[in-house]
Formats: structure tokens, C-alpha cells, sequence
């Protein structure tokens, strides 16, 4: 007997006939193995549609992944407020930029910080001391603001504050560059910077108006 008719029994899964080459046959085993193989893995990709007279390919599953970006900041209020926050804690040689947007975006977080400031100093007399307790105080305040805009009424007001404080801030940081003011202005002894109003710097204000609202609208807490 042939090595081809060895191989064509081992290939049609058939004992080796009697006097057949071992190896050829082993061969046509391993075709014939393949072959059945890649026959059921073409059956799964493609089976029948229920009620179908004919075979229809069926796409291969393809796990669905909800991208949703900025569902971990809404969810975690840390992260929402930590990226903020660092504004202040950590951008301290520009906190005469930073402090005012961080009252800007979270201005009922702002004006509790600035009373328990208010309400210290009166009390102890002492600036240092208020000026810590403030600090101490932002972030919890911060946070219970950031709690606060689940409420949809609440959320709407704070909203309006924001973009009218954004378009001042933008104003008054332009007028702090080109002033080349670097420090934070002392209002208790007339410090307040003159505003710089041009055309120029009302246009880059209502952009930042534009761009934060459409930033924030994506990033609200309630749906």
C-alpha cells in the first residue's frame, strides 16, 4: 500500500490499513484533526437566525464598554474637588490667581470659609490663626457645596453665580498680568487693582464663559 492511500485513511479517520505507512497515516490524522477543528470554529461564528430559511453570519460578541468620561469625578466628590483645591494648596506662588477662581466656582463654599475667617479673628484677634482655620475649613465646606448641587434648583443658581463670577475673575487676572501684580491685593487698606477692561480682555472673558459652562453642564451632578 501507498503512503498516499496510508494518509488518505488517516485523513478520513480510518485505522491504518494492514501494511500502511505509520507515518503517512499519523499525517493524514493530523489533517483530519484540523480540519474538524476549524469546522467548529466556523460553526460558532456562523449559525442560524431564529425562523431563517437560510444561514446568516452572526457578528462575533464583542464586549460593550460604557465609556462614560467624567462618571468618576461626578461619583467621587474628592476627585471633583481635589483637582480645585490643589489650585490653592498647591499653586501657592499664583494664589492671587488661584484663591479668587476657587471663590468663583464654589462662592457658597467661599462665603462659609470667610465667615468662620471672620468669626475666629474677631474672636482670638489673631490673623495667623483665622488664616489657618480658614484653610482648614475650605476643603470640608467645598465638599459640602459639591453635595449641595445634587439638587437640581441649587445646581441652576450656582450655576448662574459661576459663569458671573468666571467672566470677573478673567477680568481681574488679566488686570493682575499686565499690572504684573504678584501678590494678593489687600482690600482693608485700598488695594484693589484698577480692572483693565478691553476689548480684548472682554472677549477672552467670554470665552472662558462659554467654555466653562459647556465644562460644567457635562460634569453635573444631577440627571
Amino acid at each position: 500500500m501507498s503512503d498516499q492511500d496510508s494518509f488518505n485513511a488517516g485523513n478520513s479517520n480510518q485505522p491504518l490499513p494492514p501494511g500502511g505507512d505509520m507515518n503517512a497515516w499519523q499525517a493524514g490524522r493530523g489533517v483530519h484533526a484540523w480540519n474538524e477543528a476549524e469546522r467548529a470554529r466556523q460553526e460558532a461564528v456562523w449559525s442560524p437566525q431564529p425562523n431563517a430559511d437560510t444561514w446568516k453570519p452572526v457578528a462575533p460578541v464583542i464586549p460593550q464598554i460604557n465609556w462614560v468620561v467624567g462618571r468618576g469625578v461626578r461619583n467621587n466628590p474628592f476627585l471633583a474637588i481635589g483637582g480645585l483645591l490643589a489650585l490653592i494648596f498647591i499653586a501657592a506662588p499664583l494664589y492671587q490667581y488661584s484663591i479668587p477662581l476657587w471663590v468663583a466656582l464654589y462662592p457658597g463654599a467661599a462665603v462659609a470659609t470667610i465667615a468662620v475667617y471672620a468669626g475666629v479673628y474677631l474672636g482670638l484677634k489673631e490673623f495667623i490663626f483665622a488664616a489657618i482655620a480658614a484653610f482648614v475649613a475650605a476643603w470640608p465646606l467645598t465638599l459640602v457645596e459639591h453635595g449641595m448641587s445634587n439638587n437640581r434648583g441649587y445646581w441652576t443658581v450656582r450655576h448662574l453665580a459661576r459663569l458671573a463670577l468666571l467672566f470677573v475673575w478673567a477680568i481681574f487676572a488679566l488686570s493682575l498680568r499686565e499690572l504684573n501684580v504678584r501678590h494678593m491685593p489687600d482690600l482693608t487698606h485700598g488695594g484693589w487693582p484698577r480692572m483693565i477692561v478691553t476689548p480684548s480682555h472682554l472677549g477672552l472673558a467670554a470665552a472662558l464663559v462659554v467654555v466653562m459652562h459647556l465644562w460644567l453642564w457635562r460634569f453635573r451632578t444631577w440627571k
